[in-house]
Order: C-alpha cells, then structure tokens, then sequence
C-alpha cells in the first residue's frame, strides 16, 4: 500500500501521484476509485492503480512523520525538534484548514461546494426554518423529491416527533460532512 498524492492538472481532471508515475482517474465504483496511466496513449502504458477508501482515512501523525523522516537524510534528523513538536505542528496545520465547528444547529452552514455530491446531484435539498430549529434536509438519492420530505415534515403533530427529526438530521448531515471531509482530505482538495 502505497501514500499517494493528489496532483492538480490543467485540464481540471483528478490525478494522482504513485511512485512518481501520474495516473488519471478513470471511474468510481463504490469505495473504490479506479485510475490509469497518464501515459496510456503516447507510450502504451497498461499501469493502473485503485484507490479504496476505508474507515480510516486520515494517516495519524506519526505516520505522516514516519513517511517524511524516511526520505529525508540523517543529517536533518538532527536538527529538527522532537516528535512530540511535530505531531503538534501536523495536528495544528490539519485544524487550519479545517471549517470552523459550528456551535449550535442555528451556526450550521454547508458550503456552496459542499451541497452537491461528486455526481453532481443535489446534497442540500432543502434548508428550512421550522419553528425555532432549523432543518437542513439532506440527499444522496435522486428518488426522494424536495416536496415530498417537506410535505412529510408539514404533517408531523407534536415538537417531539419535530426535534426527533431535527436529531436525525443531525446526525446524517454530521455523517455526510465527515465523509466528504474524508474524501477531500484524500484527494488534498480542501
């Protein structure tokens, strides 16, 4: 298993980075993300790589200080600080590029690049103020219409089948942030 690195191309298309060799993304199918070689064409180069996304995603620190140590020379070792500083500093440039944790359900706002899947279909389907709570209603299927969720939301009788609701989409939209969190922060798009 191999650390690959996401390269930005001209052309706007996905590519990675495998053992200095780049590959272009060529399909998706559930976790995995299937590529070939940037060369296909001019040098027939039958390389492939695939990328599988699991549970966990995120190398943990000491790892990525592991991978870094191993390519640089003995001679820097020396003069950099101690392990414990470097997982600090991996920790902090992570946070700074992570959005700011929203404090109530009221501070939640799901970035415009955010509200669409990688498929293009609409993720934000519905951002309504019922009451006091907010619902923002979400979507990774296509069979469920907007009007449908908000007519089912319309006809509920008590606040507690209400905050029932609210606590689940919560939760789903707290479970579809971190996945697409996961996957930008796989393909260093964030």
């Amino acid at each position: 298993m191999d650390i690959c690195e996401a390269v930005s191309s001209i052309q706007n298309k996905n590519k990675i980075n495998v053992r200095g060799y780049l590959m272009v993304k060529d399909k998706k199918r559930n976790n995995s993300y299937y590529w070939y070689c940037e060369k296909r064409d001019q040098l027939r180069c039958n390389g492939r790589a695939t990328t599988m996304f699991t549970e966990d995603q995120h190398h943990l620190p000491v790892q990525i200080i592991q991978s870094v140590l191993a390519g640089s020379s003995q001679e820097i070792g020396s003069h950099l600080p101690s392990r414990d500083a470097l997982r600090q500093a991996v920790k902090r440039v992570r946070r700074a590029n992570l959005p700011a944790e929203p404090q109530s359900f009221a501070n939640l706002i799901i970035p415009d690049n955010l509200q669409k899947t990688l498929s293009n279909s609409e993720f934000l389907i519905r951002d309504l103020n019922i009451d006091p709570p907010q619902i923002q209603l979400t979507s990774i299927n296509d069979y469920t219409s907007p009007e449908q969720v908000v007519l089912e939301i319309g006809q509920l009788r008590n606040s507690n089948e209400k905050e029932d609701i609210k606590n689940k989409s919560l939760l789903k939209i707290e479970e579809q942030r971190k996945e697409m969190e996961e996957y930008l922060a796989e393909m260093n798009l964030k």
